[in-house]
């Protein structure tokens, strides 16, 4: 979640090592940025639950890099690739 004068909203983080780099992030690096003034910059996207996905948050101490491009394209091309190899194998 992310908090600001107008409220909250939600904020969907993608490590570019996937499952291993979330657990990561949520287990060291996430208690940095509590309580802190940051800026976050990502896609909006708006439903009964709004949310972000993150592209990056931008703090006094550095900047955190999120991927969720690269597993929107790279899920499917692995998925893709399994296909054809089941398929004529």
């Amino acid at each position: 979640m992310y908090q600001d004068s107008t409220g909250l909203v939600f904020l969907n983080y993608s490590s570019a090592f996937g499952f291993i780099g979330n657990i990561f992030f949520a287990l060291k690096k996430i208690k940095t940025l509590f309580g802190i003034p940051s800026r976050a910059a990502g896609w909006f996207y708006r439903g009964i639950g709004s949310m972000v996905s993150l592209k990056y948050i931008q703090t006094d101490q550095g900047k955190v890099r999120s991927h969720p491009m690269l597993w929107a394209f790279l899920i499917p091309l692995i998925l893709i690739g399994i296909s054809f190899c089941w398929y004529y194998v």
